[in-house]
């Protein structure tokens, strides 16, 4: 499947939570937020804003 992107710059994560996103246990930040700040992180490495 990464073979089909088409790209050598592509990163992985693995993030706890439900096959949905919910959290595992009540508490917890929901899969969906997690796989989100990983997200973030990996675009702020690769497409820098310009500043203010």
């Amino acid at each position: 499947m990464i073979a089909a992107l088409g790209t050598a710059d592509f990163a992985t994560a693995e993030v706890r939570g439900l096959h949905f996103g919910r959290p595992v246990i009540d508490g917890e930040p929901s899969g969906n937020h997690v796989a989100a700040a990983e997200i973030a992180d990996w675009l702020d490495k690769h497409f820098a804003l310009a500043p203010p």
